[in-house]
């Protein structure tokens, strides 16, 4: 009798547990494509769509692969998870070379957060790298136009709204 009633019990907080985490993937999902038509703040989009039409720049065709359409609104979530990825990447690499890295992973769960610490601090690394990279291509491909404040400040704001959208994806 009484295992019967731990067993009805896990049940309901199991179920209590997936209804939650169900939620969670649901606003994460809401969230994640809002994101996407949010423009870099100091930004007019009304005729960025033209303008990225009027060039035809194959590396301008390659951004758009990976980002999908976040590049032609300008989207706070243009770089999405990638230095997430490609930082994950790159510590794995070195965990193969390195043997302090290589010691890490086979600790216990202590070398393991270590480990996911390294991948944050090199995620907002490379996203600082990659956020200056876009805002400088903004500037360069005659945005000006578009752009309602300074150069500098636009840089700026462009790279922390940038950084900052990263880091609340991963």
């Amino acid at each position: 009798m009484n295992n019967n009633k731990n067993f009805l019990g896990n049940v309901s907080n199991n179920l209590k547990e997936f209804r939650n985490r169900l939620f969670f993937l649901f606003y994460s999902i809401i969230i994640l494509r809002l994101g996407n038509f949010i423009t870099i703040p100091g930004l007019f989009n009304y005729n960025i769509k033209n303008l990225l039409n009027n060039y035809n720049i194959n590396f301008i065709d390659f951004l758009k692969l990976f980002s999908s359409n976040k590049f032609i609104y300008f989207s706070i979530f243009i770089l999405g998870v990638t230095p997430y990825i490609s930082s994950s990447i790159i510590i794995q690499l070195l965990i193969l070379i390195f043997p302090y890295f290589k010691n890490l992973s086979k600790e216990n769960i202590n070398g393991k957060l270590i480990i996911n610490k390294y991948i944050k601090y090199l995620t907002f690394f490379l996203s600082i790298f990659q956020s200056i990279l876009f805002s400088s291509m903004f500037l360069k491909i005659n945005y000006i136009n578009n752009i309602l404040i300074n150069k500098f400040l636009f840089f700026i704001i462009s790279v922390t709204s940038l950084v900052t959208s990263t880091m609340f994806l991963m």
